[in-house]
């Protein structure tokens, strides 16, 4: 165990204590704390037995699962929900029998990146079941019945609380990733990494990966890389939406999150923020549907000068990297376009996700229906993974599960939540996580919020008016 360990156990005993038995306070404050953790914690371990590592995740999702079927205990169960539910879960239980007694006849890039298969370090396997595809399956099925719980629990969850509870935790992380900027960019001092890892039990390699870009050392909060900090960022940016449009926020916050996206180095900072634009088009489309072609020319404008504006700049950065990536990435699909990406090679990450899209395509074609197995192949797009991974049925079964069953009264708004999901995925790397981390929650909440705007902004306009009416007094 290590010091985070025993603030974890700290926690534990503090939300217990403090929860004055109420189970519907005790289920959203363990619900808040399972997905800051799913969103924002990579690092480290609760406890080490041998060399199995128990992490926060599961632990966190574990608890979530023991006090929410007490909190829904004798709450009433939709047809429509249930019938969901078992038809996702019956789906993934089949992949795993199919994994068990056929598994896929091909060689595939499984147990190792696609970096280390590129660099020589590993060799191709077989798809089988071991301990660590039971793990990814255990993992999935808990998350799967820990979402039905949710969704039992919605209707009596005080929604409001439960966001602004995450997002003062959110904050949090905001401010840590603040000090980490200063740190590591402008005190130069480069102990801030080894005093995390002992704080977290982590080993040296996964917080002493400090790459410089242009001058600038990357952020990665307590995540294992930049690329996956972008996304814990991303998770941020939406909760502190639905904030706002509850009781309103703060634009520094915003801006913040933006700076430190920008501050992260990491390529996969550029499609987080086009789909934060794109997230914000969207919500503005709908709201003023009489005046959509206004709004388009208005967003599609501001996009463009911001493209422009990046493209000055490279012309005036030399070895700058986001403009060395964005040439080898438009190269690599100028290569794809006339069918000759065998020629491509590893020079970077926008090579490896696209070779080993394009590797994978044959094996989705081979088991497109159901799927070679969770935790069987790898590949630098957790889309594609996981659609390889469970089928399309598994897939499709899941989104609708998901978003299904969820409450949401606006098909738009779902429409804007599949989108962003899928853009934030379609390059990410985050493997199977996709399917069942905590942090799919924020998708949800974000769903509930902006599907019922016109409640909230009558909340608003009424506390408002409360507020004058006590100053006039």
């Amino acid at each position: 165990m290590n010091v985070l360990s025993f603030i974890y156990i700290f926690l534990v005993c503090f939300i217990v204590i403090t929860s004055h038995k109420s189970v519907e306070v005790l289920y959203r404050r363990f619900l808040a704390v399972d997905i800051a953790i799913s969103s924002q914690i990579e690092v480290g371990y609760f406890v080490r037995v041998s060399r199995f590592d128990i992490d926060y995740t599961y632990l966190s999702q574990f608890i979530l699962l023991l006090v929410g079927i007490m909190y829904c205990n004798g709450k009433k169960i939709t047809k429509h929900k249930l019938v969901l539910f078992c038809m996702t879960f019956f789906i993934f239980l089949t992949n795993m029998i199919l994994l068990i007694m056929y598994p896929y006849k091909k060689t595939i890039i499984g147990g190792v990146t696609w970096d280390e298969f590129i660099l020589g370090h590993a060799v191709r396997t077989y798809a089988r079941f071991g301990i660590g595809q039971f793990m990814e399956y255990l993992k999935a099925f808990t998350f799967l019945l820990n979402a039905f719980i949710f969704f039992i629990c919605l209707e009596s969850l005080n929604v409001e609380k439960l966001i602004l509870l995450i997002s003062k935790i959110f904050k949090g992380f905001i401010l840590y990733g603040v000090i980490e900027a200063i740190v590591n960019n402008f005190l130069k001092i480069s102990l801030f990494g080894r005093i995390t890892s002992k704080i977290t039990g982590t080993s040296g390699y996964e917080l002493s990966q400090v790459y410089l870009r242009n001058g600038l050392n990357c952020l990665q909060g307590l995540t294992k890389e930049p690329s996956h900090y972008v996304n814990a960022l991303f998770f941020t940016y939406l909760i502190l939406l639905c904030e706002k449009k509850i009781h309103g926020q703060k634009r520094i916050w915003f801006a913040t999150i933006i700076v430190l996206l920008l501050l992260s180095r990491a390529y996969s900072s550029v499609y987080i923020i086009v789909t934060i634009m794109f997230i914000h088009y969207m919500l503005e489309w709908i709201k003023e549907q009489k005046k959509a072609i206004l709004y388009r020319i208005r967003w599609v404008g501001i996009f463009f000068t911001i493209m422009i504006g990046i493209l000055i700049s490279f012309r005036f950065m030399k070895g700058n990297y986001f403009l060395w990536r964005t040439t080898i990435l438009l190269k690599s699909l100028g290569r794809i376009l006339y069918g000759n990406w065998h020629s491509l090679r590893y020079i970077g990450s926008s090579q490896i996700r696209i070779i080993s899209i394009m590797e994978s395509l044959p094996i989705l074609c081979d088991r497109f229906l159901i799927g070679i197995g969770l935790g069987t192949a790898h590949l630098h797009s957790a889309f594609i993974m996981s659609l390889i991974s469970v089928g399309a049925f598994g897939f499709l079964s899941w989104l609708a599960f998901l978003f299904g069953a969820s409450s949401f009264a606006n098909k738009k708004i779902r429409l804007i939540i599949i989108s962003s999901l899928v853009l934030v995925n379609i390059f990410g790397s985050m493997g199977n996580k996709m399917l069942y981390t905590s942090s799919n929650f924020i998708y949800l909440l974000f769903g509930f919020v902006y599907s019922r705007e016109n409640y909230y902004f009558e909340i608003r306009e009424l506390c408002n008016e409360e507020i004058a009416c006590s100053n006039r007094c």
